[in-house]
């Protein structure tokens, strides 16, 4: 299956904000 570029950008955007969080 190929995902969409939508999906990444929002994984892409969700790690990055979780990324911090998880440094704690």
């Amino acid at each position: 299956m190929h995902l969409p570029v939508d999906n990444l950008v929002i994984l892409f955007s969700i790690s990055l904000l979780f990324y911090p969080l998880m440094r704690k």
